[in-house]
């Protein structure tokens, strides 16, 4: 599971520097574009002055620039700025979800499934810094970007039901689903200490990320699970059991054939 090499060491702030942007120059493809292109040809710009300006440095104009098209030709893929960086985090969504969904599938329980997830994301922010910054912004977050993670959707819409429900009751801190929110945040929380330099703070480079992502995903242990969980409402009810996104994508395939009913 290592992954060391240049990716692997790549820094968000050597990206923003004059000398990371001039070797990203360097390496940029022809702005010539076949029909059907055009849309990738502006993801791909739009990632670069990421990259070389931070989230604010893009806009419209110096993406139609830089594409080689005219001013207006961006807008017939993407109505405004915003939905062009939208584009690029779900582009970084559907890159993460394949990375994801392959660490998942090799594992040899769920549980570690999971926590190889954790370790994937943080390899990942490390590798792609210019994406995670984007999809770590909320106004660029969308949950029916095409090619996402069909867990994350559950986990989602799982902790929605049970965060909709009675504002003013305290939440149950042994449900499931906020213990897969505990450990997300805590590996999210990581991958901007890393990706950020914070930890260089401390004498621990980009190199170490995987490293440390092994020994807290292994600390988090066995999750705790209450001893009236399966008696706390319906079955088939994330907001009465609080379950997991993993049990929550469970139910919803196998509703059909086990009598359970989606989320």
């Amino acid at each position: 599971m290592g992954w060391s090499g240049a990716q692997g060491k790549c820094k968000l702030a050597s990206l923003f520097s004059p000398k990371g942007a001039e070797s990203l120059a360097k390496r940029r493809v022809s702005r010539s574009y076949h029909h059907g292109d055009l849309k990738r040809t502006l993801l791909d710009v739009a990632q670069e002055l990421v990259a070389e300006r931070g989230i604010h440095g893009v806009t419209m104009s110096e993406v139609a620039k830089r594409s080689g098209v005219s001013s207006g030709a961006p807008y017939r893929h993407f109505k405004d700025r915003v939905a062009l960086l939208r584009g690029l985090s779900s582009r970084g969504q559907q890159l993460l979800a394949k990375r994801t969904q392959a660490v998942v599938a090799a594992a040899p329980d769920p549980l570690e499934g999971f926590r190889r997830s954790g370790v994937e994301y943080i390899r990942f922010a490390v590798e792609e810094p210019v994406l995670f910054a984007v999809m770590s912004r909320g106004e660029f977050a969308t949950r029916d970007a095409e090619g996402v993670n069909p867990a994350d959707l559950c986990f989602v819409d799982a902790l929605e039901e049970l965060l909709s429900g009675d504002t003013t009751a305290p939440l149950d801190p042994t449900a499931p689903v906020l213990q897969e929110f505990a450990a997300r945040c805590m590996m999210h929380g990581l991958a901007h200490f890393v990706v950020g330099g914070t930890l260089e703070l401390v004498g621990a480079s980009p190199d170490q990320a995987e490293r440390i992502a092994e020994a807290m995903t292994r600390a988090l242990g066995v999750p705790q699970v209450g001893a009236d969980d399966e008696d706390a409402g319906d079955a088939g009810s994330a907001r009465g059991r609080g379950r997991s996104g993993a049990e929550a994508q469970q139910a919803r395939e196998g509703g059909a054939d086990e009598g359970v009913e989606g989320p």
